[in-house]
């Protein structure tokens, strides 16, 4: 729990906000607005875990990280539907790979490794709840989400810690940043131009 709450959450919380220091030092306003959402989740996410149980949820950080290194390993494995789309995609983007039986081996290796080590006694029923989420989803689904004391979004959790007004007033102001999805922030149309 201690290790995923301080090597995991509040680490991302610094870098965050290093970057954020960095970016403002030099005039970059708007990449710095997406590093100081990135700060405000990671705060929310320390306070959500410290208040719901640092122990259960920082298995459950663990376990979602297990998951991604299982998938982004079995990108590495022919045969796999994970490797199908990843040398796809590599294709579609003009940077095919072809991957040496060395890396091949490798990697099935570490897969096997990442299996036995998410069945273990201590992680098996937390693992069994993101695979089931993530068959329904049909993609791995965020730590925060499986079983049934999981929530579906980081609204959510600020609602649960009474923190709305910062998610609202911050974190949802900071979104349109991060997606691109506030026109009014990046240009003005007046007497039928653009700017």
């Amino acid at each position: 729990g201690n290790s995923m709450v301080v090597g995991v959450l509040f680490r991302q919380a610094l870098s965050a906000l290093d970057a954020f220091v960095l970016c403002l030092d030099n005039g970059a306003v708007d990449a710095a607005e997406v590093h100081s959402r990135g700060a405000l989740e990671a705060s929310l996410s320390i306070a959500w875990v410290l208040k719901r149980g640092k122990e259960e949820w920082g298995r459950r950080i663990w376990v979602y990280s297990l998951r991604q290194n299982l998938h982004w390993t079995r990108k590495l494995i022919p045969g796999r539907p994970e490797h199908d789309r990843y040398t796809a995609g590599r294709a579609d983007l003009g940077v095919p790979r072809t991957l040496t039986q060395e890396e091949i081996e490798k990697a099935q290796a570490s897969e096997t490794e990442l299996i036995v080590r998410l069945n273990q006694e201590d992680l098996r029923e937390t693992n069994a709840e993101f695979e089931t989420l993530a068959q329904r989803l049909g993609r791995e689904p965020e730590w925060y989400r499986p079983g049934r004391e999981g929530v579906r979004s980081v609204h959510q959790i600020a609602a649960e810690l009474k923190r709305l007004n910062e998610y609202d007033t911050f974190y949802k102001s900071l979104s349109y940043s991060v997606h691109g999805s506030h026109a009014l922030k990046s240009l003005i149309i007046d007497d039928g131009r653009v700017t």
